[in-house]
């Protein structure tokens, strides 16, 4: 992951989540797993997808992105790594 990336993490005034099995980088950069959102009360649960109830900002580490998500997103199971 490049500084520039990393440094957009950092400063981004909203809460991040990540959508994928585990990142321990995401651990050190303080983005929370897309599940946390549920237990935030930022999103709800139905049959495995997670629907937003306001815009959820979620970090691609693979891409180096941050995606706006404001419609149903299919949750990744978290797994310990």
């Amino acid at each position: 992951m490049n500084k520039d990336f990393k440094k957009q993490i950092v400063e981004h005034k909203e809460q991040l989540y990540y959508n994928s099995s585990g990142n321990v980088e995401a651990f050190r950069l303080g983005v929370r797993h897309l599940s946390a959102a549920i237990r935030d009360g930022n999103a709800f649960m139905v049959g495995g997808f997670v629907y937003p109830k306001q815009r959820l900002y979620i970090v691609d580490f693979k891409r180096e992105i941050i995606e706006v998500v404001e419609d149903k997103i299919k949750l990744i199971e978290l797994k310990v790594l």
